[in-house]
């Protein structure tokens, strides 16, 4: 509130920095208007409850071509902050004048609330459907405003137009307007809107907007929060991931993190929170996967002194509390305030009373705030008065009818503010410097170093929270109570910090500080003292520090943790322990080594592992929120000199080595400390760790060095894979470290190390992974050898494979999940993956469990799953196929699409390179249903399978359950006997298949026989020339056709005894079909060549068939000894 000159200048003066700041912001790419009609009503007119009004913009004011409308803006008087629905068309159109609303064609670009703030300037409107401009046709868009109710002294700005081009119609009577069904008694304007309008490319991904664009926090005092709510509008096509929110330095934050699917949206809040007086005017984005570019939020606030006073009447008691008002003069009116409803009004006529505030402390500089606006005629005038009696006139600003922010330089001194004039003026939003109060001030708190601190540094920055009303500070420190031999009351004016010059070792001191002012100084203010660290200098070196002795303490021996903010921490380098100061202390963590002799002639370095932030906050960026700084002093501490910096882009995931030269303290005794400085943002400012601090010779050459020397892989079973976490190599020499040779003594493990990619200086890193990927059940070692320029490191590998028999059926009933050998992957990282789904909740095709995969979860919200799930090793044999049951769970959220991948070599990921299906569930699959697929032209190989649940957003879930590889169902080609070929007329022919309990249907004409054709029951007598065509039909299964053609013989006769029994085929390896011409019972007895009996068979009817897979091969005889008497002996041969 301090040096702004005329109490008109602060409107102008918030124009320019908004005008400036817009630079850093996308600047329009076009704007229509530079008038200040305020009366005519475009775009709406919030003085009537409802409003509907069409402009037509002509394609040569526009131009553009090939992009697409992002946003829109119209210019506000700010006269009142309120918030209505609207909605917003657009059209394009031939008309270049308009005489009636237009119907056809409007596309609905957006339809939410229009947040205007009270404040003037543009208000944009962010479309939730951006416009695709042809550059060929003018543009026409409306607004539709139906929002009940008044807004006084709310208006939008316009300027005239080249014609005719804009249409409005009003009213407060209920309905309000339809766009289809428009009014007909709507007024034709020679005017339009000003309007500003952006384009942009057309997106191939996610786009983003937030409403509103503009975030107005206004006045609050420092050490508040004020929240203000945005909805952030994806306006892309594929889905905006929010990560976190960044306004730099600025004290802006948002909690808000999560996905948005295109054309929706999500509210978010961001706070405002100031730590100290300022103001503070920028931009912020919400960051993701948005463009390089994202969409940039004004922010402006200002923080005023805490105890400033911050009026805005809305409290029913008046005056406020420790205000004063003359009789008969002002009230409190319950509406039409600049800030929410209430406001003081002076509206009694003839009474020209004082609203007089309480008495403030004004300083060179300070300044008066308010918000005033007038009615018939009002007058004000500002005053102030050391005693309420005698008043000084400091302004009479000229009013208008609509709020408007008023700033008067203020007179130095203990003061009264007063408000008076003429009837009717309104008073609202009064900001004034601290309230005075004519006494002494209260002592000072919060000390640091804390009272009783011991094992204090020899050099002290004492700090000391503010007195409420001091004017200065005075500082005594000393050895004696009171303190006062070594700083006897050092006048340190209004600064809360002060350095003591050297101090002794292991000593005990006593200081405190007396605020003072005008009225005197602080009574009863405490004494504190402190006691330095016994003097323990370190000669020996390498010097470490790995923070393992004493259960991790820190600070450890020697070593001073000033004012108590590094901890320890068991996220370390190496070992248990490490050092940690966490992301909140209120003044800078500082750790201070013991005093260092450094030795005369050489040169050393100080080499220390350091962490910036976790492995659970990988999205966030903190470069500017934390630093680590270390520094070096060779005078006590009087003074540092900063060795290094550290800061990172974003959370680290593992240590880092950190180099700080110490040549130039050749011979000196030196103490480091270790800063750690944060602004404590919530979302931004993380942990620093540090750990293995060495000081030692500086290291000329190259020194290899690796995260871990072993990696145990576990169990797993055969034919799956796992990789480790990534190994981490770095260079801690100088010099570049290169790799000449790395590889392993067996052929059990894998890795992803190249050794051509590596090339590191000191502190870079390469990242890597070992693979184990057994083929066979057993355990296994090996040794991954690496050799560099800077030494040989090895890692020693293990682990152990579980024998899996190859796969044939899973139900997901043994309660493991994945089952054994089955392998699950979770690819879109969220950590929800495929899972086990139980009956009770989740339905199972059958028994009581099934394999699920979420596309939402409650309390968490839309997913965008790419889960996997792979089959183990499936040995394919001759006319197999593979099978499931799929099913979705929620017939309101049916879309789950899955897709099923083959891989024939392993089953690693990017070996799933065949697409088997691809399907989007829909409203009936919450059935369960089966999907088969044939797997004959993978017969004799190993293959796996993989179901993919992916492209499936904000939907429920989707099953798989009984998953097989089963044999296809086959009926066998029907035979005949006797073989087609030349026979004699009469002959009988009968037709036979291997498969049991089928039936043979036929025909005599050609055509392709069906299970409705000739049923065979009685042989086919052959009279002449003859084509047969026969099918066996079984289980709704057809064979393959087969085809007999018999020739007639002119020459022979049939005998049907002589063809009595007839045997095929001959020769036999597994069956032998016999038949005879008619249906009587017969004794069938297999003899071998000694006339042993070894087989014998009772036959029923005209046809049996008979297993002879078991007989040696050779020559039989075959005895068959019909029921009337006939015995047929005929010869066999097996194969």
């Amino acid at each position: 509130m301090k040096n702004q000159p005329t109490f008109f200048v602060f409107l102008i003066i918030v124009l320019m920095i908004a005008a400036a700041g817009k630079l850093h912001a996308q600047a329009p790419d076009i704007e229509i208007g530079d008038d200040q009609l305020d009366d005519i009503g475009l775009p709406i007119d919030p003085y009537y409850s409802y409003s509907y009004s069409q402009s037509i913009f002509l394609q040569d004011e526009i131009d553009i071509e090939g992009k697409r409308i992002t946003k829109i803006a119209y210019y506000y008087d700010g006269g009142r902050q309120w918030s209505d629905h609207i909605n917003v068309y657009m059209a394009h159109t031939e008309w270049t004048s308009i005489s009636e609303y237009k119907v056809a064609g409007l596309v609905e670009v957006y339809a939410g609330q229009l947040p205007v703030m009270n404040q003037p300037g543009w208000v944009e409107i962010p479309l939730i459907v951006p416009f695709e401009y042809n550059n060929q046709d003018n543009l026409l868009i409306a607004i539709m405003e139906n929002t009940p109710g008044f807004r006084l002294n709310s208006k939008f700005y316009s300027s005239p137009a080249p014609g005719n081009m804009s249409i409005l119609a009003t009213k407060d009577i209920s309905p309000g307007y339809d766009v289809n069904n428009p009014p007909l008694d709507g007024a034709i304007l020679p005017y339009r809107p000003n309007i500003r309008m952006w384009f942009d490319d057309i997106p191939d991904g996610p786009a983003i907007a937030v409403v509103p664009s503009q975030l107005y926090y206004q006045y609050i005092r420092e050490q508040e929060a004020k929240t203000i709510s945005v909805a952030i509008y994806n306006t892309g096509v594929d889905d905006l991931v929010i990560s976190g929110f960044d306004a730099g330095d600025l004290p802006y934050s948002s909690s808000f993190s999560g996905t948005i699917a295109p054309g929706t949206y999500q509210t978010a809040n961001i706070q405002f929170a100031p730590q100290a007086v300022g103001d503070y005017i920028g931009y912020g984005g919400f960051t993701g996967n948005m463009p390089d570019n994202p969409f940039q939020v004004y922010l402006e606030g200002f923080a005023v002194h805490e105890m400033s006073i911050i009026e805005t009447f809305q409290e029913t008691t008046f005056p406020p509390v420790e205000w004063h008002v003359d009789e008969n003069s002002w009230i409190r009116r319950g509406f039409g305030g600049y800030i929410g409803g209430g406001n003081a009004t002076l509206q009694h006529p003839g009474q020209p009373g004082r609203l007089v505030t309480p008495k403030i402390n004004i300083q060179e500089g300070d300044q008066l705030i308010f918000y005033a606006a007038e009615f018939l005629d009002g007058e004000l005038t500002v005053s102030y008065s050391p005693d309420m009696e005698t008043w000084t006139d400091l302004a009479s600003p000229e009013l208008t009818r609509a709020f408007q922010p008023y700033i008067i330089d203020l007179v130095e001194g203990q003061h009264y503010i007063g408000f008076s004039g003429t009837p009717r003026v309104y008073l609202d939003y009064v900001i004034t410097p601290p309230v005075y109060q004519e006494t002494p001030p209260d002592p000072a708190g919060q000390p640091v170093p804390a009272d009783g601190f011991e094992n204090a540094f020899v050099t002290q920055t004492l700090q000391w929270a503010p007195s409420v009303f001091a004017d200065g500070y005075r500082v005594y420190v000393g050895t004696d109570d009171p303190p006062s031999n070594v700083v006897n009351g050092h006048d340190n004016g209004t600064s809360r910090t002060f350095k003591t010059p050297s101090l002794d070792y292991q000593t005990n001191y006593n200081w405190k500080i007396v605020p003072y002012n005008t009225y005197g100084d602080a009574l009863d203010v405490p004494v504190w003292s402190f006691t330095t660290i016994a003097y323990d200098p370190v000669s020996q070196f390498p010097f470490f520090e790995g923070f393992e002795e004493d259960g991790g303490q820190v600070p450890p021996t020697g070593w001073i943790n000033q004012d108590g903010y590094w901890q320890t921490s068991m996220d370390a380098n190496s070992g248990v322990f490490a050092a940690k100061a966490p992301w909140n202390h209120p003044v800078d963590a500082i750790l201070i080594s013991p005093p260092l002799q450094m030795p005369v002639g050489e040169d050393f370095d100080l080499v220390f592992y350091w962490k910036n932030g976790n492995i659970f906050d990988k999205d966030a960026r903190i470069i500017g929120h934390d630093s680590l700084y270390v520094e070096i002093s060779n005078d006590l501490g009087q003074n540092w000199i900063t060795g290094g910096i550290f800061s990172a882009p974003e959370p680290m995931e593992t240590y880092l080595p950190g180099l700080v030269p110490l040549a130039d303290f050749s011979g000196e005794e030196i103490h480091i400390r270790f800063r750690h400085s944060t602004n404590a943002n919530v979302h931004h400012a993380k942990a620093m760790g540090i750990d293995d601090i060495m000081v030692s010779e500086t290291v000329t050459e190259p020194v290899i060095w690796i995260s871990a020397e072993s990696w145990n892989a576990g169990n797993i079973p055969n034919n799956t894979w796992i990789d480790s976490e990534l190994f981490v190599l770095r260079n801690l020499g100088s010099d570049v470290l290169t790799i000449s040779n790395a590889g392993f003594d067996g052929d059990s493990f894998t890795t992803t190390l190249d050794a051509e990619e590596v090339a590191l200086s000191f502190g870079e890193e390469y990242h890597f992974s070992m693979g184990f990927e057994p083929f066979s059940s057993g355990d296994f070692s090996d040794t991954f050898t690496i050799e560099s320029n800077g030494g040989v490191a090895e890692i020693a590998l293990s682990g152990h494979s579980i024998h899996v028999n190859p796969f044939s059926f899973e139900g997901f009933e043994s309660g493991v999940f994945p089952p054994h050998g089955w392998m699950i992957h979770d690819e879109d990282g969220d950590e929800i993956n495929w899972m086990l789904g139980y009956g009770n909740a989740i339905p199972p095709y059958n028994g009581f469990h099934t394999a699920i995969s979420f596309s939402y979860v409650w309390g968490i919200g839309d997913l965008t799953p790419d889960n996997w799930m792979v089959t183990p090793k499936i040995e394919v044999g001759e006319n197999q196929e593979f099978a499931f049951w799929v099913a979705t769970e929620s017939v309101n959220y049916p879309y789950e699409h899955y897709e099923l991948y083959l891989s024939a070599t392993t089953n690693r990921l990017d070996q799933f390179i065949h697409l088997l299906h691809s399907e989007t569930l829909q409203p009936k699959d919450t059935a369960f249903s089966e999907r088969v697929f044939p797997l004959h032209e993978y017969a004799g190989q190993d293959i796996y399978i993989a179901f993919r649940h992916t492209e499936s957003v904000g939907q429920y879930l989707i099953k798989i359950d009984d998953v097989e590889v089963r044999d296809v169902f086959t009926v066998a080609m029907p035979y005949a006997l006797p073989e087609p070929g030349e026979v004699p007329v009469g002959t009988e022919v009968y037709l036979y298949t291997d498969t049991d309990g089928a039936q043979i249907f036929y025909t005599l004409d050609g055509q392709n026989p069906d299970n409705q054709s000739t049923l065979f029951d009685d042989p086919i007598i052959i009279e002449t020339d003859t084509g047969i065509k026969a099918i066996a039909f079984m289980n709704d299964t057809y064979s393959d056709v087969a085809a007999f053609d018999y020739t007639v013989s002119t020459t022979d006769l049939y005998q049907p005894q002589a063809h009595a029994v007839q045997i095929y085929p001959n020769p036999a390896s597994d069956r032998l079909h016999v038949s005879k011409h008619d249906d009587g019972d017969a004794v069938l007895t297999l003899v071998d060549v000694t006339g042993s009996r070894v087989m014998e068979w009772t036959m029923t009817g005209r046809h049996i068939t008979l297993d002879v897979s078991m007989l040696k091969p050779g020559a039989y005889m075959l005895q068959i000894r019909e029921a009337h008497g006939s015995v047929s002996t005929l010869k066999v041969i097996r194969e």
